[in-house]
């Protein structure tokens, strides 16, 4: 299988290309900028534009999109920008006859949970931020091309990866600069609980997909997954454990959340299980651990 990965130089990109290069299998690169965590070549591209030459590919994974929240919240262009991109390269596999495509989405497009949540819910309406809204709109473009072009697309819905390659300012690395210098670390939102999944596991959820997707993915009909630890976690909880990790002597500040944030999340994820027989082999104990060991 030939594929191409967009998003090849991010986070979840990086970690993605190289393990399926160790797999043995043929990938591609595409991204708007060079990588830093992988040395493989990588076709520069800006996806907000159209790809004017036809390749072929057995399948596209479709990672690349402005993946924080609150930068989409200030700037909502931005969101804008992500369903130019996931239109783009979806006209691309059109016109160049590839036949699968996945998707990366994201555990936004379920809005406040209460409860583990199955896949078939998830609504605009649950739209608390311009990020949901390009996510459920990346959703809507698989579906409308599944039936106006027969191409194959499969969502994948992630929730809150974390691990190597991560130096934005997301919650885990975030909390892991501020606790290691021992500097106040600030909560937004009082009683937050979401659902952290570690990198490996993510990439083995992907690999997962790719490898069944003749095989249960076609007998299934189903074209949505949660890759997810299944585990919810208090924010503060997560801090305090990081503080005990990191032996800090830093202030824990709980103030408001965020304008266009979520409360409250936790995956099913025994679709994932039952017929790709995919479970997350990471606690979120091991896996800040792990991650304290990189950032060190």
């Amino acid at each position: 299988m030939k594929i191409l990965v967009t998003g090849s130089s991010g986070m979840i990109g990086s970690a993605l290309v190289k393990k399926l290069k160790d797999t043995g299998y043929d990938v591609d690169c595409l991204d708007i900028r060079m990588p830093d965590y992988h040395k493989y070549p990588t076709i520069l591209h800006d996806l907000r534009e159209p790809i004017l030459t036809h390749s072929e590919y057995d399948l596209v994974v479709h990672l690349a999109a402005n993946a924080r929240v609150h930068d989409l919240v200030v700037d909502p262009e931005k969101a804008l920008d992500n369903i130019k991109m996931t239109h783009n390269i979806l006209e691309f596999c059109r016109k160049s006859g590839i036949q699968k495509f996945l998707f990366a989405s994201s555990r936004e497009v379920y809005g406040n949970t209460s409860g583990p949540v199955r896949e078939e819910y998830g609504s605009q309406r649950d739209s608390k931020n311009v990020y949901t809204s390009s996510k459920v709109a990346g959703e809507s473009y698989c579906n409308a091309y599944l039936e106006c072009y027969d191409i194959e697309t499969v969502i994948m819905r992630f929730s809150n990866v974390y691990g190597r390659y991560d130096e934005s300012n997301r919650f885990i690395p975030k909390a892991i600069s501020k606790l290691k210098n021992n500097e106040p670390f600030e909560i937004y939102g009082a009683d937050k609980i979401l659902d952290f999944t570690y990198l490996d596991d993510c990439i083995d959820g992907i690999i997962s997909i790719i490898r069944f997707w003749d095989t249960d993915l076609r007998i299934s009909g189903f074209r949505e997954f949660n890759i997810a630890s299944g585990v919810a976690s208090k924010l503060e909880d997560v801090a305090n454990e990081l503080k005990l990790l990191l032996n800090s002597s830093s202030r824990i500040h709980v103030g408001n959340r965020l304008t266009g944030e979520l409360d409250t999340y936790q995956a099913d994820i025994h679709r994932m299980g039952i017929l790709l027989g995919w479970r997350p082999q990471t606690t979120l104990q091991e896996g800040l651990k792990k991650s304290i060991e990189y950032y060190a």
